[in-house]
């Protein structure tokens, strides 16, 4: 249940320190497979998305969600233009040389949700539907 929460609540803040954080988990091969396919997650609700003009909100919202002050971290960091890109290219990865099956599986899932294949070469691909 917390894991749900907080990809849930990830996938809502855009700032580029989260990003980079949940990058990093997705990664790192000594995290809990869980924990990792949950940043995929999350990842992907980036990509879907993402648009230079919004960063720093969620796209389809009328207002921001704001969570509660903090006294440790203040402001937003914007995301890269190309997160989406950057994402698409980590998926492509993943899905063709993480050792874990249950993390490529769900990478190659997340890259065709986003539109991609991963094309035998293990580089990603437009799916381009007739």
């Amino acid at each position: 249940m917390e894991r749900a929460t907080l990809v849930e609540t990830s996938s809502w803040v855009r700032d580029a320190r989260l990003y980079d954080a949940v990058s990093s988990v997705v990664r790192d091969e000594s995290y809990p497979s869980l924990d990792r396919r949950a940043g995929l997650r999350v990842l992907v609700s980036y990509a879907e998305r993402f648009t230079v003009s919004q960063q720093g909100q969620a796209q389809n919202t009328s207002s921001p969600r704001r969570a509660e002050a903090s006294a440790t971290v203040t402001g937003s960091v914007a995301l890269r233009p190309t997160v989406r890109e950057d994402i698409r290219r980590e998926l492509a990865r993943l899905a063709s040389d993480d050792r874990d099956p249950d993390v490529r599986w769900s990478a190659q899932r997340a890259s065709e949700s986003l539109g991609y294949k991963i094309a035998p070469s293990g580089k990603p691909a437009v799916n381009r539907k007739p």
